[in-house]
């Protein structure tokens, strides 16, 4: 017997009676319908909900509930007898339903039968069954539309001999999900009776214990129990080398005072070589007889793995001598990846909160949500940071070691560098994440798995971008791999010919931003999701994805990274700004920062002042968003790494940044596996407000945090470690 956790009581069960074929066609047919055409005999209601405001059809929608479930309860009381007759017949003679598609087998027929004698009669189980049914509750007003039921409870739910004869019924818990294709835009939540231009589409999902398969659980606990084995052999044989070299560092400094133990040692060497010898001509035999074991090949490789080194790698904060160093890319990269983190956190528990219309509508025109709203620029100052490391980097290592370039090497330092974390934590993740927790919204194995089975080869070659297959926001790697494929072409240019590297930026920008305004055009898409444009609904986010996460739609930012590098490497980080340029420059920034990030405020979509914006007002916010943010990056980055905003500089280039950008490539692939778990691990929908979002996001970032850690000492810096031993 199932728990259903959406609809309510009756209307489940009489939806289900409907797919009786008895039902289609005598007189125990679809009370739902007869309801929904009943409902449209209230004309004179349908014409005062086009004559009234949003709040007001809410409002009015609302007082009708009561005469819309007296119209329900009426019929079911009616029909009560005649549910039950059915039902018995149901059971008592299986070929009584003839099976079309779907049809209520014989089996549900009999213990839905049973289930309402015992319903009549007051038992316990049955009550409790009911009990833990979804059924609308309040703040319908505010996006309240998800009712979960009682998990837990349902799951519980069991019979006794006692309680039927010849049955056995226990609870399992189905989601029923119904999916509504309109035949007129509502994003704003506005109330509406269905009409026959609507479709309905209905789902159900039950839950099932699942448990993993024993080959793929040996193979998981092999694959990275192995890893953590060499770990802690790799940081035990650390360890004692560093003891033996202290015992030999002090073994040196007592033969230095003359102590008598250095006596024994020169005399049995003095032995061994039959001869006498000084000090200083035994020194150098010593040192050889006493070497450090870690030049050895097969210790080294071990050593890569050393938990105590690579630690005190990560935690070392110092900041390094080299002067060509952009220490202030430190800052920008931790904040960018807390924006990243904040704004999926936000995003995803917004899904599964009871207010999340009221939710938009409060902290719609505040400046943190406006900054949130648009998180889509974070991956751009990657991009940008990405671009111009790349290019600043490469053009000073030819100025000082010459244009000897191994390309093969180019390719495969940067594939070994992404890719093994990525699939080791993705490989984890996806295998495992089905079991972590248990509730309504959790998805089941076949959900996962049938995604990734065709697709997951995608990502280790970086096109995921353009399918949105398994791991789904790796579309940045892909991106980020398929404009360092083509970098070549422009680093040459900018070591040889200049100017031409300055057209090959410039057109590549070009044809991005053209291309972002025509696709801007034809699919009426703005900045973000929640962007509304005039006289067009908005984007799903699937749809939104196809033209959020294409590579041409993010090449402007990264020729700009690339310009800027070039320039920091062409005037050696030495410019000299007058204070009158710095003012107009911080100002100009400033003005276009704020403008790009308040003047879509008015346009979101839930907001009940909402003012959409024209198709050209899209067009052109859509197009120039990027360009114009990067640019503003690119001032901060260039005023600080030629120290003409020395305290800016000095705050982004604190050492503690620096374990922030070390972690951050572990925790951009590891947060929405997280956040994804935490979400569909919930039993009830919840309230949502700024303290829960401000502890939510912040617990999220802690965890995440400590996860990186563990993967960047059991995978990154091992496998970096090797890279940097054998191909560099």
């Amino acid at each position: 017997m199932s728990c259903a956790g959406v609809t309510p009581l009756l209307s489940a069960l009489i939806s289900l009676l409907s797919f009786l074929p008895g039902a289609q066609s005598g007189p125990y047919n679809d009370l739902i319908v007869d309801v929904y055409t009943d409902l449209h005999d209230f004309q004179p209601y349908q014409n005062y909900l086009q004559n009234v405001t949003y709040e007001e059809q809410i409002g009015s929608s609302l007082s009708m509930r009561g005469r819309i479930e007296e119209l329900i309860w009426d019929k079911s009381r009616n029909r009560y007898r005649e549910i039950l007759d059915v039902l018995r017949r149901a059971s008592e003679k299986p070929h009584f339903v003839t099976p079309p598609e779907p049809s209520l087998s014989h089996t549900c027929a009999h213990e839905l039968y049973e289930w309402m004698r015992a319903l009549g009669r007051e038992k316990n189980w049955a009550l409790r069954m009911l009990d833990s049914w979804g059924r609308p509750g309040s703040a319908i007003m505010q996006g309240n539309i998800q009712y979960f039921g009682e998990f837990t409870g349902c799951l519980r739910i069991e019979t006794t001999e006692e309680d039927l004869e010849g049955a056995q019924i226990d609870g399992q818990y189905c989601l029923l999900n119904i999916k509504v294709s309109l035949s007129r835009d509502i994003y704003n939540f506005q109330s509406y009776i269905p009409n026959s231009k609507d479709s309905f589409k209905v789902e159900v999902k039950c839950h099932r214990d699942v448990y993993m398969e024993s080959g793929t659980l040996i193979g998981i606990t092999l694959l990275y129990s192995s890893l953590l084995v060499i770990v802690v052999l790799a940081t035990f044989a650390d360890f004692t080398l560093d003891r033996q070299g202290e015992e030999r560092k002090s073994g040196d400094d007592t033969k230095e005072d003359g102590l008598a133990e250095n006596d024994g040692i020169e005399a049995k060497i003095n032995d061994i070589s039959g001869s006498t010898s000084s000090k200083d001509e035994y020194l150098p035999l010593l040192k050889t007889m006493l070497k450090t074991k870690r030049d050895r090949p097969l210790v080294k490789i071990l050593l890569c793995f050393s938990a105590k080194t690579n630690m005190k790698d990560l935690l070392d904060m110092s900041s390094p001598k080299d002067k060509d160093k952009l220490d202030c890319l430190n800052g920008m990269r931790v904040f960018t990846m807390f924006w990243i983190v904040f704004g999926h956190a936000i995003l995803l528990s917004i899904t599964t909160s009871q207010n999340p219309i009221q939710f938009f509508r409060d902290q719609g025109k505040s400046l943190w949500f406006q900054v949130m709203n648009v998180g889509t620029l974070s991956c751009d100052t990657f991009l940008l940071i990405g671009g111009l490391v790349l290019t600043y980097g490469k053009l000073n290592s030819w100025a000082k070691k010459g244009r000897k370039i191994s390309w093969w090497k180019y390719y495969v330092n940067r594939y070994l560098r992404l890719t093994p974390l990525m699939f080791l934590v993705y490989l984890f993740a996806e295998l495992t994440n089905p079991y972590w927790f248990t509730g309504p919204v959790t998805r089941r194995p076949e959900e996962y798995f049938p995604r990734c089975k065709d697709t997951w080869w995608q990502s280790l070659l970086y096109i995921n971008n353009f399918n949105h297959g398994c791991y789904e926001w790796t579309w940045y790697l892909s991106v980020d791999m398929q404009i360092f494929i083509v970098t070549p072409i422009f680093l040459l240019a900018f070591d040889r010919k200049p100017v031409i590297a300055y057209v090959l930026c410039g057109l590549a920008s070009a044809f991005s931003m053209s291309w972002t305004a025509y696709t801007s055009h034809e699919r009426h898409v703005a900045l973000t999701p929640m962007d509304k444009v005039e006289h067009y609904p908005p984007l799903s986010g699937d749809d939104f994805l196809e033209v959020y996460a294409v590579t041409w739609f993010r090449l402007t930012p990264y020729m700009v990274g690339m310009l800027i590098g070039y320039l920091l490497h062409r005037t050696n980080m030495t410019i000299n700004m007058s204070k009158i340029v710095l003012l107009l420059g911080w100002m100009t920034v400033l003005a276009v920062s704020a403008t790009l990030i308040f003047l879509p405020m008015n346009a979101h979509a839930f907001l009940t002042d909402c003012k959409p914006l024209t198709l050209t007002q899209a067009v052109l916010i859509s197009t120039l968003s990027r360009p114009l943010w990067s640019l503003c990056v690119a001032w901060v980055v260039v005023v600080c790494a030629t120290k003409n905003a020395a305290p800016i500089n000095s705050f982004l280039s604190l050492g503690i940044f620096s374990i922030g950008t070390k972690l951050s490539y572990a925790m951009y692939l590891i947060h929405l596996f997280l956040i994804s778990a935490l979400v569909r691990s919930i039993h009830h929908v919840a309230f949502i407000s700024l303290p829960n979002v401000f502890v939510l996001t912040n617990g999220v970032l802690l965890i995440t945090a400590i996860l990186s850690t563990v993967a960047h000492l059991l995978i990154e810096k091992p496998l970096s470690n090797l890279q940097d031993l054998y191909l560099k």
